[in-house]
């Protein structure tokens, strides 16, 4: 004669087995078999200790929102880290902000074509007489 397994066992004594088969087959084979009905009864006291511990601490569990709130709270977060993000980029350019700097340009002098490369030096505009750059736009011509 085969003996039922421990895992057998208890899946009965916790009454998951799911078929009927299987149910009656364990149930006759423990009606003849003392040896098997002996090793129910110790699990069925284990299942009672284990079962009669209470934990010490609670577990908090987060509550799971209907579906359409799902949707709602996503949108309402996206929301608001894109609202957080604005503030924030906002404030950071705020207390990073600089004072432009103004550049004054700069004017090209032709000078005379003597030199090749004084013909493109840079200087003030105040240095350029307008006869001189009359005289400069003429020669280009």
């Amino acid at each position: 004669m085969t003996h039922s397994s421990e895992d057998e066992l208890l899946g009965y004594a916790l009454e998951v087995i799911a078929s009927d088969k299987e149910r009656a087959g364990i149930a006759a084979h423990l009606a003849m078999c003392s040896e098997c009905r002996a090793r129910l009864e110790n699990l069925q006291k284990d299942i009672d200790i284990i079962g009669g511990v209470r934990p010490r601490q609670r577990v908090l569990r987060m509550p799971n929102p209907r579906p359409g709130e799902a949707t709602t709270y996503a949108i309402l977060k996206s929301a608001a880290l894109i609202i957080l993000g604005i503030f924030v980029g906002l404030g950071a350019s705020n207390w990073a902000h600089r004072e432009p700097e103004f550049v004054s340009s700069a004017y090209i002098t032709l000078s005379p074509l003597t030199d090749s490369l004084k013909a493109y030096t840079v200087s003030d505009a105040t240095d350029v007489s307008v006869h001189s750059y009359e005289q400069v736009l003429e020669q280009r011509k």
